[in-house]
């Protein structure tokens, strides 16, 4: 069984870097543009009760959706600095099983610019995906234990649930939500 963490422990990890003087956890080439990754999202396949989305600046962002068939939920965060997509199983409390980095904040070309931040959920409830503006930045595989992200960081950490494949980005994990 993985190590959990929960959300309280990732946030920590993080402040004791920047109180070190160490930069936010995050690739070395990180998404600076949301809007122009890929060709906007029209007809997905969702769960259109488990679909969440709001309209705002980055920074101070949080969002948590849970899974329409099971315990699982993906929380999306941005603490101003760094935003992180979160795949996580909640019990007594909520254990983070794995996240991935999304955007540094400071790397961003239009940081003031609003965007429309989503998570939805695929049809059978186990695949929860992160979009921006209506295209994806993130996608987790609850049934694989796999996380995908277009920054492919962090790598995954194979003492975890999640640490057995690559995070590398691949169009593959969009057939989960798309007609």
């Amino acid at each position: 069984m993985p190590p959990k963490l929960s959300y309280d422990d990732v946030m920590k990890m993080q402040k004791e870097r920047v109180d070190q003087g160490l930069p936010p956890l995050g690739p070395k080439k990180a998404v600076t543009d949301l809007s122009t990754i890929s060709p906007p999202e029209k007809e997905l396949q969702i769960d259109p009760n488990s679909h969440i989305q709001e309209e705002s600046k980055v920074g101070k962002v949080e969002r948590l959706s849970s899974s329409p068939v099971s315990d699982y939920y993906a929380m999306f965060l941005d603490d101003g600095e760094v935003a992180y997509f979160y795949a996580g199983i909640e019990g007594e409390e909520f254990s983070v099983l794995d996240a991935v980095h999304i955007y540094n904040t400071a790397d961003l070309v239009e940081p003031e610019k609003k965007h429309l931040f989503e998570i939805v959920w695929s049809l059978d409830g186990l695949k929860a995906g992160l979009l921006i503006d209506h295209q994806f930045h993130a996608v987790f595989d609850f049934e694989e234990n796999r996380g995908y992200c277009r920054s492919c960081f962090p790598p995954p950490d194979p003492a975890t649930l999640f640490g057995e494949f690559p995070r590398e980005w691949t169009d593959e994990c969009l057939a989960f939500f798309r007609k």
